[in-house]
């Protein structure tokens, strides 16, 4: 096995232990200020990343959870109002998720929350480290960003 391949499956193995651990402070900071799970705070932010209105099937395949699970929780965000349910005007059938604007406000709000939590934790980063994270971060963000499937795909194989 190259070296390189070898660092880099190192590098996967570090982050898939770090990533849960930030997602966790951010989760528990949002939990103890509002008593919202963080799976009600991902579908939120979700939503908010697919353009605003997105298909309830669409939203199950980019969180990565079944349909009927995705369901189950849009119910629970339209019934606190955080979420409209609205017919997709291009077929009656499939209903289109967005969020209410209390649902917006709330979800910019524990955004904060879980962002102050994450830089508390970064606090013990010196400002050297902080940047050079801040760079392999942006790098990483515009390798996801172009292995993301468009909207457009995953709607299309949804019809």
């Amino acid at each position: 096995m190259p070296a390189t391949h070898t660092l880099d499956l190192d590098l996967a193995r570090t982050l898939l232990t770090v990533v849960p651990q930030l997602l966790y402070a951010a989760g528990s900071a949002v939990r103890e200020q509002n008593g919202i799970t963080f799976d009600r705070f991902k579908a939120l932010r979700m939503i908010e990343r697919c353009g605003g209105a997105v298909r309830s099937g669409e939203l199950a395949e980019r969180s990565h959870v079944t349909a009927p699970a995705v369901t189950r929780l849009a119910d629970d965000l339209v019934d606190v109002g955080l979420v409209n349910r609205d017919p997709d005007p291009r077929d009656r059938r499939v209903q289109l998720l967005s969020l209410t604007p209390r649902g917006k406000r709330e979800l910019h709000r524990f955004e904060a929350l879980a962002a102050a939590a994450i830089a508390e934790l970064l606090a013990g980063l010196t400002a050297a480290q902080r940047a050079r994270m801040r760079a392999a971060l942006s790098d990483l963000e515009q390798v996801l960003d172009r292995s993301e499937p468009d909207r457009e795909q995953v709607s299309a194989r949804r019809s």
